[in-house]
């Protein structure tokens, strides 16, 4: 990868998770909330949101009460534009740091997502010219 690979700058790395919000999960996460109307059976989520489940009992067999919900939707925040640095730039790791990156060069752009930050967020959103594309882990 070329010499000029940008990288996250991991000060405002630093501040972006401090400000993040941060979500735990039980070990024994309990059942989810089922709803019956009329034909139709639902799971509630912590978030409120009702879930149609009625396919997978009727069809497949499967206990509406012992379905797990998870977190629900977008417990877990995406990156969006991220703000990289350059070697020179104050944020940029000096060489003796080490750390794992997913990265990519698209139209001659290099970028290096680092898997400290990828395994709290999940997804970073980014944009290579006028290209959008997400990065998954």
């Amino acid at each position: 990868m070329k010499a000029y690979l940008k990288v996250f700058g991991l000060f405002g790395l630093a501040a972006f998770l401090a400000c993040s919000s941060s979500t735990s999960s039980s070990a024994a996460e309990e059942p989810a909330p089922v709803v019956q109307q009329e034909e139709k059976i639902f799971i509630i989520d912590r978030t409120g949101k009702q879930w149609d489940v009625t396919h997978a009992v009727k069809k497949y067999g499967m206990k509406a009460d012992e379905f797990q919900f998870g977190l629900g939707p977008n417990a877990i925040p995406p990156i969006n534009n991220p703000i990289f640095a350059a070697p020179g730039d104050p944020n940029y790791p000096s060489l003796n740091q080490t750390f794992l990156v997913i990265g990519t060069i698209l139209n001659d752009e290099p970028r290096a997502y680092p898997l400290f930050t990828l395994t709290s967020h999940e997804v970073v959103n980014d944009r290579f010219g006028d290209r959008f594309v997400a990065i998954g882990y």
